[in-house]
């Protein structure tokens, strides 16, 4: 199974999820909800559903399925910080090891704000490099050595919490906007440089400037209909 089929839901698991029955959310699948067909099961993306039902203002399903959603990211992403963090053996040790809080152990328990650790460890490596200026000879080096571990520990967390927006949807790498832009860019090109050629016909069997008007403003409309189609149906390709 890849990692994508991993993070679709089946109709019963999102139905628990969201607090409704199986027959509800089929009623929903009639009314847009966006699901695909593999292999004769329909498979739900969390985000695109949560995307839905916040558009067709179902606020309170669509905050039980970001709750479950961050739920489970950050508990995945945790656990791939654990076992990065092990694969790559502990930090060297120092005599200011004590002043550098273990990750390991902010990271047990069930309920971990990967982004508050970050916050603080963020914190506390800015007042190391404020102590380090203040002093000199040994205790400079050992301050040094925590304001190094405190960069270790900070680029981790800032990775993981990276790694948790991306997966929520909150951010995407820049070549993918980048990439989408430009077609987009194109397509809009495209459409607005066949529109004088699409209206010529009716604009020149018109002579009333108030119809004329109208015509132009219908034509636009409808393009700016059809690029806005082209936009949400290239966006939900984009998994």
């Amino acid at each position: 199974m890849s990692n994508k089929e991993k993070n679709k839901l089946t109709p019963s698991a999102l139905a628990e999820i969201i607090g409704c029955s199986e027959r509800a959310l089929r009623t929903m699948r009639n009314e847009g909800l966006p699901g695909r067909k593999r292999k004769n099961r329909i498979q739900y993306d969390p985000l695109k559903v949560k995307e839905w039902l916040l558009a067709t203002g179902r606020i309170d399903k669509a905050q039980l399925l970001e709750d479950w959603l961050e739920a489970e990211v950050t508990e995945t992403v945790k656990n791939e910080l654990k076992n990065r963090l092990k694969a790559e053996e502990k930090l060297p040790e120092s005599g200011s090891k004590a002043e550098v809080p273990d990750i390991n152990v902010l990271l047990a328990g069930d309920d971990v704000d990967l982004f508050q650790i970050k916050e603080m460890i963020g914190k506390e490596f800015v007042e190391s490099i404020v102590r380090a200026k203040k002093l000199s000879g040994a205790k400079k080096a050992a301050e040094t050595r925590t304001m190094q571990l405190l960069s270790a520990e900070y680029r981790h967390l800032e990775m993981a919490c990276i790694d948790i927006d991306e997966k929520l949807g909150r951010v995407c790498p820049i070549e993918e906007v980048i990439a989408f832009i430009g077609r987009m860019t194109t397509q809009v090109k495209t459409d607005m440089r066949s529109l004088p050629f699409s209206l010529a016909g009716r604009l020149a069997a018109e002579e009333d400037p108030k119809k004329i008007i109208e015509i132009i403003k219908t034509g636009v409309e409808d393009a700016l209909r059809h690029l806005d189609k082209k936009f949400r149906a290239a966006d939900s390709d984009t998994e």
